[in-house]
């Protein structure tokens, strides 16, 4: 059996943590686009309310 050098234990480190930035930068996107998507349907909804007011006097 091989045995497991510093280097080797570094370069799973650096993987890890590597992996770990990925997850977290695709979570900041995602949340991102679900706030952009939170505010159109505010806008929309915004829309609606004044429409509603404009044909009923």
């Amino acid at each position: 059996m091989t045995a497991v050098t510093e280097n080797d234990l570094k370069r799973l480190e650096d993987l890890i943590v590597s992996g770990q930035k990925a997850i977290e930068s695709r979570l900041t996107a995602i949340e991102s686009r679900l706030t952009n998507l939170e505010n159109g349907q505010k806008a929309i909804e915004n829309s609606l309310g004044e429409i509603k007011g404009i044909l009923r006097p």
